[in-house]
């Protein structure tokens, strides 16, 4: 969450946005942020590694709590584990 409030910060812009909220529900899972928007290359590679995940294929609701749980942690591994991580690549 950290990363999403820091790209809106960088950017002036909401990392996702629309007026469906199916559709904002499926962005927020399976898109990425544009980071073109952070002109600062560190912060951008911080965010982009901040905020990565593993797509889901099909909607959420076409799987169990497992699977989902899966898909969610299989994306949490290549985050950041530490603020320490985040502070070292930012210098």
């Amino acid at each position: 969450m950290w990363a999403m409030v820091a790209f809106q910060t960088l950017t002036g812009t909401e990392p996702f946005s629309h007026c469906n909220p199916v559709q904002l529900m499926h962005m927020q899972l399976n898109a990425r942020p544009s980071y073109q928007y952070i002109k600062n290359e560190k912060w951008r590679k911080v965010i982009s590694k901040a905020t990565d995940k593993s797509i889901f294929p099909k909607p959420p609701h076409f799987y169990d709590a497992t699977t989902i749980d899966h898909f969610l942690k299989k994306g949490i591994e290549k985050r950041y584990l530490t603020a320490e991580e985040i502070l070292n690549d930012l210098k």
